[in-house]
């Protein structure tokens, strides 16, 4: 799987463009064009930019220009209130 992406952290909430390389129930491998400095141990995965869907992550560890999460909370879309669509994955071998 190769999926752009950003996270987003801090007061701020700017976006951080990435790439979902893998990706299972239960978190994600994320990779970045430079290297990661400090990050707090607290982000949220943005699959759009619009921020229409997002999951609260807790980061596992962290290697130069990647990122394991593990996923805290289920999708939802930009305001917490709104539910959106579920994410589908293509069948591979099909």
């Amino acid at each position: 799987m190769r999926r752009a992406a950003c996270i987003i952290f801090g007061a701020h909430q700017q976006l951080l463009p990435c790439v979902i390389l893998d990706m299972s129930d239960g978190g994600a491998r994320l990779s970045f064009a430079n290297p990661l400095t400090t990050l707090p141990h607290n982000v949220t995965l943005v699959l759009f930019k619009d921020r229409s869907v997002q999951r609260d992550c807790e980061v596992v560890w962290v290697d130069r220009t990647q990122l394991g999460v593990k996923f805290a909370s289920g999708w939802y879309g930009a305001l917490r209130s709104q539910s959106p669509a579920p994410v589908t994955r293509a069948k591979s071998g099909t």
